[in-house]
């Protein structure tokens, strides 16, 4: 039990490590261009937006 125990510590903790390069990979990438950065502050905006909508027009009882 204790081999399978520490061969599961393992395992994750590669995918952790590799979670966490490709995490900062995709940072740097948004980043890096404007354009993407822009797009995302305006999806983002405009979501809250709807969602603030939403829930102003929301029946109360």
């Amino acid at each position: 039990m204790l081999l399978l125990g520490t061969i599961f510590m393992g395992m994750t903790f590669f995918v952790f490590v590799i979670y966490g390069f490709l995490a900062t990979s995709t940072r740097n990438y948004i980043i890096h261009f404007e354009k993407i950065s822009t797009v995302m502050q305006r999806f983002f905006a405009g979501s809250f937006a709807a969602l603030g909508l939403k829930l102003a027009l929301t029946a109360r009882d």
